[in-house]
């Protein structure tokens, strides 16, 4: 069985619990003829030319923008991958309207399915979640990569007048690990859109308050008993 799991602008394909892909959600269409132009993958890549688009998201802040795109994002994913409709289930967390035209699943009970380890941790868009299977337990905070972009980039305006994205922000926590400062960015300015150099003295002054709540909700549990989702190992593994 394949269970796919949207999260923020990413959906991870599993396969009896193990990780096999990750495509972006991004779906594309164009301006003035409003024709699909491209989806997942192909759709991040032409957002880097200089065209304009209109891009929508299929699930946005937990929510199902729409059902028809939804349906559409889902047919081309079972296409690119080769899955059959009847050997897929969506993984649900958190969403206002359940999905209609297929079979799901709770996070909570995938993870009591698949989950290796006596608890799991994953940072998702607009939430973090921390599964004890011991107790068949998920505790759930309302803190996730949204709260932390938008954190990182209220110190970065109110310090050097300046925002980073999504991709460079993540680029910018990686740097964490290495624990480098001063630290060197291009961002770019709030006051007249152009390109900067900046350099930020105290790098984990710019991390402290956005990775502590993180570090809160999981830093009483054994190393040894806690596995990761893919998000939290890609960009905040350091964290614990």
């Amino acid at each position: 069985m394949y269970y796919l799991d949207f999260d923020y602008r990413v959906l991870y394909i599993y396969k009896d619990g193990q990780l096999l892909h990750k495509e972006p959600t991004y779906c594309l269409y164009n301006l003035k003829s409003l024709e699909l132009i491209a989806m997942g993958e192909e759709a991040r890549h032409k957002l880097k030319c200089d065209i304009n688009f209109l891009v929508y998201i299929p699930i946005e802040n937990s929510k199902i923008v729409s059902e028809k795109l939804l349906n559409d994002y889902i047919s081309f994913i079972l296409r690119k991958y080769s899955i059959n409709e009847s050997e897929v289930k969506l993984i649900i967390y958190k969403y206002i309207n359940k999905f209609k035209n297929y079979p799901s699943i709770s996070g909570k009970n995938f993870l009591q399915k698949f989950s290796s380890s006596d608890y799991f941790f994953e940072i998702r868009g607009t939430e973090s979640v921390l599964y004890d299977k011991q107790k068949k337990q998920l505790k759930v905070i309302t803190w996730g990569l949204q709260d932390i972009y938008k954190n990182i980039n209220y110190y970065l305006n109110d310090n050097y007048n300046v925002t980073l994205n999504t991709s460079k922000i993540e680029s910018l926590i990686r740097e964490t690990k290495n624990d480098i400062s001063p630290l060197n960015i291009v961002a770019r300015s709030i006051l007249n859109g152009q390109e900067v150099d900046i350099e930020i003295s105290n790098i984990s002054e710019l991390f402290k308050s956005s990775i502590k709540k993180l570090q809160n909700f999981i830093k009483k549990i054994d190393a040894s008993k806690i596995s990761f989702g893919p998000k939290f190992i890609e960009v905040f593994d350091f964290v614990y």
